[in-house]
This record gives C-alpha cells, structure tokens and sequence, in this order.
C-alpha cells in the first residue's frame, strides 16, 4: 500500500541522513510507530474486507469502524489512510443498503482524497467512481452519470484502457445509461467492459459474468427477448462453474468495489431471468426463479435490504399476472414499506410501487384504495420525472421519457376507463397534461429561460450550440465523401455545448416548474359556457387501440372520461366519408353531446389520427341544415389544454408583417444567381407541369395563384397600418427567411408548396437519390426522420428536386422542419402556412411531428396551416378573407372560421362571353339564380386548421 511505501521512504532517508542524539533517536522511534499503526490498520481493514466477502455485512461494519477510528487516531481526519477507511465502511454500508450514510461517507473520503492527494490521483478516481455508484442507488441518476463519467476518463488517463479497474468505471455507467432510457449505449459500453475484463480476468471472473447478466438486462429493456435470454443462461453457467469467490488483495482493496460476491449476483441474474422468461409468456418459470432470488436474498442480505424489497415487488408482478390479486397486494405492499424506509418517498422505485399498488387493487376490485394510490403515484412520478428532466439535455429527456411514459399514457387511461371515480378521473387528466407535448414545452421552457436570463455568456452559448447544429445538419445533407467536418467529433461537441447549457440553466431557475399543471388550474380559466376536452388515445388490456375525452368544466367536482371509438371503428371509415357524412362526427361529438348542449367554446387538443383531421370541421352528427360542428360551437385547437393557463401575453409592439409568394422554383434564388450554371440547367424547361414532385424528373408547377393571394394579403395589412414586405418570384428564398432568425416579425404568411413524406413515398420514387437528406444516417429516430421529411419549398427548388448541382446548401430551395426548427422564432404570433400538407407529420404521443413541430421549436405561437393539397383559387380567396376579418379586429380563431362561413357561401356565378349591350334587370335576376356555390364542398376549406389560435385576452 502507499503508505507501507512512505514508510520505508522514510526509513531510507534516516538511515543516509547524519544524526544528532536525541532528535534522530526521536524520528526512528516515530518511524517505528508510524510502521506499528500502518500495519494494524491494515490488518483491521482487511479483516473488514473479508468478512463483506463472506457476506458479513454487520460485523463488516463493526470492523470497519474500528478501522476507521485507528486512522483517526493515528493519521488524522485529513489523511490518505482515513480517507481510505472511510471510502472502504461506505462500501460496506452501501452493500448493507444503506445508501444515503454510503453517500455522506463516500462523499467526504472524495472531498479529503481531492484536498490531500489532488484531483489527479487514482484513489480520487475510485472516489468518483464509488460516490456516482451511490447517487444512482438513490435514484439520482444524472449525478451518477456525471461523476461516473468523469472517473472513467481519469481512469483512462492515469491507468490505461486495458486494466480491469478502468472496466468496472465503464460497466458502471453503462448501468446509469440503461436507468436513463439509452439502452444503445449502454449495450456499447457494456460491450466494451466485457471485452476488457474477459482479456484482463478471464471470462470466468466475476466480474465477466456480471458482464453478461447485465448486457442481458439492456437486451431485454430493447424488447429483444431471446439475445436477453441466452446471455443470462450464459452467465448462470459460468456462474455455476466458478467454485470458488475471488479473495479480496492488497491490489483491489483502494477504494475500488471487491469482485461482487457470488450470491447476490447468483441473485440478480435469478430475478433477471424471472423477468424475461415472464415477459415471454413463461409464468412457471418466472415463479420459481422469482422465489429463488428472493430467499437467495434474504439469506444473503436479510429481509431490510432494498433488493429484498425489489424480489418482493417482482414476486408481486408474478402473482397478478396470474390472477393472484391478494398475494400480489401482500408481496407489493411489503416491498412498498420496505422502499419508503431504505430509499425515501421520491425515490423512483417508490413511484412504480404506488403505480403496481393502484394496479392490483383495481384488479382485486377494491376501488377505493385504487384511486388513493394512483392519485398519489401520479404526483410523485411526475415530481420524479420533472426533477430528472433539470438535468438532461434534450436527446436524453427523449429516452427517458420513452422508458416511464407508458404509466401516464395508457395505463392511468385503462385504469379510467375501468373506474372512473373522483381521484382516478383527475389522476388521468393530470396524467396527460404532463405528457402530452412534453418533450417539446420542456426545451421550449429551457430555451426561453436561458434567453430572458440577461446573461449574454448564456445567450451566446445557446446560439453557438444551434450554429453547430445546423452545421452538422448541413454535413448530413451531404453523401460521406462530400462531407467536409468529422460529424462525430462535431456530435459530441454539441452535446458538452448542450450540457453546459443544461447546468447554466439551473442558475436562473427551474424550468420544468411551466410543465406541471394540475386540470384545477385549467378548470378556473374556462367560462360559464367553456369546455376543455383531452382527447387521448391509448392501448387496451387486450391490445386494442381506443381513443376517448377527458371533459372538464369551470364548475366541474373532477373531470369526466368519455368512451368514443377504436381503432377498427376509425379505419372502417372511408377518406371520402369523413366530411361528406356524419359517421364521424357520431363517433367523436355524438357520445359529448350532453356536455356540447351547455357550452359556447370548446378548447381542445387532438390524440392520435385526430391530429390530422378537422374533427372540429365535421358535419353535425344529426345531419341538421348542412351545418358543420364550427357553425355552432366555437372550437380551439390546442396543443395541449394546458395552454389555457400558459397563453402568451399580448404584445406591445407595433405588429410587422412579412409576407411570401409567387415563387419561382425554377429559377436560381437571389442569393445563388452568381452561382456557375449546371451543365443540366437546360433540363429545366422541359419540366412538365405536374403537381406530384416526387415523380421521377419532374419539378413544382408555378402557382400565380400563391403571387395574387400575396399582393392582396400585403395590401390589406398595410391599409391596417402594419408595416408589412413583400417577397415574390427569386426573391422570395430560403435564405430570406433564415435571417429573420433572431427578428421575427408578428406575423409571418408563406403561400408556397409544401411537403409530407412517407417512408413509402420515398422508397416508392427513389427521390431520396435526389434529396440526400432523406436517407441521411444522423437521423435514426422516427421522429427526427419525420422533421426532414416535411418542408416548404422557396425559389429555386425545381434545381435540387432534379438533382441539379446545389451550389449552396443553405439557399437550395428546399426548407426542411429540421432546419425551421433551428431557427430563433421567439415573438412570431401568426404563422399561416398556405401550402399543401403543412399540417401532416408523424403522429406521436409527443403530438405531430413535421412543419408544425419545427416551427414550434422555433417558437412560433398561433399556426394555421393545411391538411392536404388546398385548391390555389379558393386558398387564395380565403386567405385574403381571413386577413381582412383580422386587421377589422377580430380574433385570429374567429377571422378564420368567418373566412370559411364566407368561402362556403360564395356563389360564383356561371362566366360567358361578355357583350357591350346593357342586360335587363330579369336577366341579372335569372343569372343570379343560376349562380352556385362553387367551394361548398369542405375539400375547399376544411383543410385548413388553426392550433393555439387562443386570445391572449378574454
């Protein structure tokens, strides 16, 4: 040990230095002191050692206190020794369970090691590595990601890669990376420290095996059944054939956690296997390793352990899927106990064993608690949730929300359904106002605190982060031997840049305080005559999807949960059907029609295939006097009826307004015309004049209308004193639109082509050899895939559509919602997109990802946009409408529903040649009657929806 080594430093020293009487008499007797107390010390830490080897946790601690009381005595409090001492009974603690003295003690060794040996020790590595261990135990898993991190790169630095200690910090945080949703890269870092210790130890080693079980585990939480299996079949034979616990050295005893002793992993790897064979239908099996781990446990651990209490909530989960309601309250309520105890009411076990409480006693029939505890798991899970999201970056709140949403988007739903009572009702409502559009609002919230802070190091830090971001999305855009920055590198620039952020952010506040909002809250900014519906769509216990309304009103005692249709019913239902006849309309406002009979305004926010219809644009479902349901109520769209409590304050500046149109695709845009011409330019006029641009060589048809339409907007704007410009034809690019990053005006209008992808329709035209974007590999989720596959088109895009050279991949004409959503937006209240398609997406529980999320991000309030391709004349008609309702004052959801009202009666009466000669007042009477309704269809205006088009004041 290093103090053994000091010791006879000293000693050499004493004997090559001279004497003097007394004082060398002195400093030999000191030296030997200094020997006798080492040596004792350990001697007493080893016997400590040993006995948490043998599973002799108690005795371990007596021990180890005695030890540590030795080093006090004869080092001090600020010593190496003590340190050590201390870091080993926290190691002793943690393995008893008790994680917060593990914690308190862990910490203090880490403070003495880093103000006695410095930050660029090993025993300060081991420090790290052990405190990151403890914070994860207590549910604190970005800390330990954090400080686990860091121990793994000073490992690698001070000790190499190929040593078995650097394993153990890699295997540690790929454990906090599983517990964090990232369940690839735990399997890359778990692959990594099974790779190490396998060369260093011996793939029989221990800590090879824990290895396999918890590669096994990360499988498993992938839904990949079979890979989790076999690993953890393989690690209990090796386990089987080891015969012997490796033996604590002189070598292992500095801080770092001695091999996991045989039977608490024989243990882990036994619940591990319960939980997979369960999941694939094997109950037997599952049973009998569920009751294995657990008397492994209680003979190894005792019955106050907190994975005892883990074995007795699995066993719980065994019983109910059997059916054994009782036993599976019984086992749950003792593991219940035993979390709060050891771990603490905000634990996130703690959260999931009130969630399986309210499970099994709804399933037993027993209502009453069921609702008690559902009630109280949905607000401690959402404590936990919103606490964990402080402290990630975006990407990282995406995983982890993948990993615990299920409970508040279909299981607090099915429970519902089952049991409407008071507190299951507003449990359910809650549940979903967290969740729906979380993920969005929560980086919203982030970004804005971090723009208002008046910190212009932070302001400057996040603008540098989105430049590098959109470098990066440039970089993809392009094929890999084109590419001009090593995008890995820049990846994990962004994301040191993104964390950075994340940590300065908590200097300025909480921001995830704007994401918890309770339905009360929403109930008492609703009018007399106001309704605000949660339409949700979730899983029932067979498997079927369901859709349903959560109903709350001003005076309501808890809201109301409304069964409306599944899946079946909804598919069954032609595309032609869905505005022509009242079979929707009898399966969404029909089963509301009592609560519809009281209201005047109705707030709603979509779920599922709802988002990409005008539900609130269908017939009346008794068919009355053709009318449509915005005839009679006044219906706003929301992202989420949280909005109701978070609407934006009206603005005090004066409105600005910038207005785009006429487009012509094929030409170069402004900012490209002295760009080379391609030698294929010539292609370009013999595009035919096909609307379906995913055709193969075929180009954007020109819209005189979108020119017209923009003229007339502008000229109504301008007459209402709202400073407005003007772009058309080259001008109106790409690149005009970037620079109002940072300067948007107050309202924004883009009458262009728009576009919603498919992977069938990619794959179907081949475009993606074109539009190399489309296939680019940064973009594995579906989501984000959803975010490049939907856009606006700008001047010069017929030039990258035909796979013309691109001079200028910032201006090539194609304006994708990954790029939107780069932008600083901040302050634009209207955006009208009058395109095709620009409110289609992919439908997600985080609501629709396309044009509409990237200018969300961007920040963008108030979006009125289409949900198919819109006629040009009749969009043209209703646009101007829509402005000049606005600029006489009326509110934005009411100048578009007046728009529609007038586009639907317009009566266009039938052309014919004109004649000089004046005509009888018969005659314009006969014409008159024979004019027609020529947009009465809904295919005319029902397209077109307007989300968060709330007043900002009543």
């Amino acid at each position: 040990m290093k103090s053994r080594a000091l010791v006879s430093l000293w000693l050499l020293l004493l004997a090559i230095l001279p004497t003097w009487g007394r004082t060398a008499t002195m400093s030999a007797r000191g030296a030997n002191e200094i020997a006798d107390s080492t040596g004792q010390l350990s001697a007493v830490l080893a016997e400590a050692r040993q006995l948490s080897h043998e599973g002799k946790l108690s005795q371990a601690i007596e021990k180890g206190t005695a030890a540590l009381n030795t080093a006090q005595k004869h080092y001090g409090v600020k010593s190496a020794e003590y340190a050590q001492a201390l870091s080993d009974l926290a190691g002793f603690y943690s393995r008893s369970g008790r994680y917060h003295e593990a914690l308190q003690m862990g910490n203090e060794a880490m403070k003495i090691r880093q103000e006695v040996l410095g930050e660029r020790h090993i025993d300060y590595a081991n420090s790290l590595n052990n405190v990151a261990r403890y914070y994860s135990y207590l549910g604190q898993t970005m800390e330990a990601v954090r400080m686990g991190r860091k121990a793994m790169e000073l490992k690698e630095e001070l000790i190499g890669k190929d040593n078995a200690d650097y394993a153990k910090s890699v295997s540690n945080l790929a454990g906090y990376f599983s517990r964090m949703g990232n369940y690839a890269e735990a399997i890359k870092l778990g692959e990594e420290a099974l790779a190490i210790r396998e060369k260093t130890l011996g793939s029989q080693h221990s800590d090879c095996i824990e290895s396999l079980n918890n590669l096994a585990k990360y499988h498993y939480f992938r839904g990949e059944y079979a890979e989790a299996i076999e690993l953890e079949q393989q690690a209990l034979l090796s386990l089987r054939s080891s015969s012997t616990l490796p033996q604590p050295t002189a070598e292992e005893s500095n801080d770092a956690e001695p091999p996991v002793a045989l039977a608490p992993l024989h243990a882990t790897i036994l619940s591990n296997l319960a939980d997979f064979y369960l999941k694939t239908g094997k109950q037997e099996e599952a049973m009998r390793y569920g009751n294995e781990a657990l008397q492994l446990r209680h003979d190894v651990l005792g019955d106050h352990h907190p994975d005892y209490a883990e074995s007795l909530s699995n066993l719980a989960t065994y019983h109910y899927e059997r059916g054994q309601y009782a036993d599976a309250i019984a086992l749950q309520r003792q593991a219940l106990n035993l979390q709060r105890q050891l771990l603490g009411e905000e634990h996130p076990s703690y959260a999931q064993s009130l969630c399986k409480m309210a499970v099994c006693f709804l399933a037993n029939e027993q209502t009453d608690s069921a609702e008690i505890y559902a009630y109280d798991a949905t607000n401690r899970y959402t404590n936990v949730i919103l606490n964990t999201f402080a402290d990630l970056t975006a990407s990282e709140r995406d995983l982890y929300w993948r990993k615990v949403k299920p409970w508040f988007t279909n299981t607090i739903l099915q429970m519902a359904e089952k049991s409407p009572t008071n507190k299951m009702l507003s449990s359910a409502f809650n549940g979903i106002l967290l969740a729906k559009g979380l993920l969005l609002k929560s980086e919203l919230e982030m970004v804005n605190l971090l723009m208002e802070s008046g910190d212009n190091k932070a302001v400057s830090d996040y603008k540098a982060l989105q430049a590098n971001r959109s470098r990066l999305l440039r970089q993809f855009e392009l094929p890999k031997n084109q590419r001009t920055l090593n995008t890995d590198s820049l990846q994990r620039i962004i994301v040191k840049q993104e964390r950075r952020l994340v940590r300065r952010s908590r200097a300025y506040g909480t921001y995830t305080q704007q994401l918890h909002i309770e339905w009360e809250r929403i109930a008492r900014t609703l009018g007399t005559n106001d309704l605000a519906i949660e339409f949700v769509r979730y899983r029932s216990t067979e498997g079927k999807g369901k859709y349903a309304a959560l109903v709350i009103s001003r005076n309501a005692r808890h809201p109301e949960f409304i069964p409306l249709m599944d899946d079946e019913q909804l598919h069954a239902i032609g595309s032609k059907e869905v505005y022509n006849t009242t079979k929707l309309s009898e399966l969404v406002w029909q089963p509301l029609k009592d609560h519809l009979k009281k209201a005047r305004r109705v707030y709603f926010a979509p779920a599922g295939e709802l988002y990409n219809i005008g539900i609130e644009s269908l017939p009346l479902w008794n068919g009355e006097k053709d009318e449509v349901m915005f005839d009679r109520w006044q219906f706003y769209r929301l992202s989420s009826t949280r909005q109701l409590v978070l609407r934006a304050a009206p603005t005090k500046d004066p409105p600005t307004a910038i207005v785009y149109g006429g487009m012509t695709y094929d030409s170069q845009p402004e900012a490209d015309l002295s760009s080379t011409a391609s030698d294929k330019e010539s292609e370009l006029a013999a595009i035919q004049a096909d609307e379906d641009i995913l055709k193969e060589k075929s180009g954007l048809k020109y819209l005189p209308g979108t020119k017209r339409e923009a003229e007339e907007i502008a000229e109504v704007l301008q007459s209402d004193s709202v400073a407005t410009t003007l772009w058309l034809a080259e001008t109106a690019s790409e690149h005009s639109l970037k620079s109002l990053s940072g300067q948007a005006p107050t309202i924004l209008h883009i009458a262009t082509h728009g576009f919603y992808w498919t992977e069938s329709d990619i794959k179907a035209t081949a475009i993606d050899e074109r539009l190399q974007f489309l296939s680019a590999d940064a973009f594995q989720d579906d989501s984000d895939k959803a975010l490049t596959r939907s856009g606006l088109f700008f001047a010069g895009a017929n030039r990258t559509l035909l796979g013309l050279k691109r001079d200028n991949l910032r201006n090539d004409g194609v304006l994708t919602a990954q790029e939107i959503s780069l932008l600083d937006l901040r302050g634009l209240d209207l955006l009208v997109l009058s395109a095709c398609q620009t409110g289609l997406g992919k439908v997600t529980g985080d609501g629709v990802f396309g044009l509409q999320r990237g200018f969300k991000k961007a920040g963008a309030q108030t979006l009125l946009m289409s949900l198919w391709k819109v006629d040009d004349k009749a969009t043209r008609i209703l646009m101007t409408q829509f402005y000049k309702y606005l600029t006489e004052g009326k509110s934005k959801h009411e100048s578009l529903r007046l728009a529609q009202q007038y586009l639907r009666n317009l009566q266009v009466e039938p052309t014919s040649r004109r004649s000089k000669r004046a005509i009888s007042s018969r005659a314009k009477r006969a014409r008159k009657n024979k004019a027609k309704k020529e947009y009465e269809d809904p295919y005319y205006w029902a397209a077109f929806i307007l989300l968060d088009g709330i007043d900002n004041r009543r």
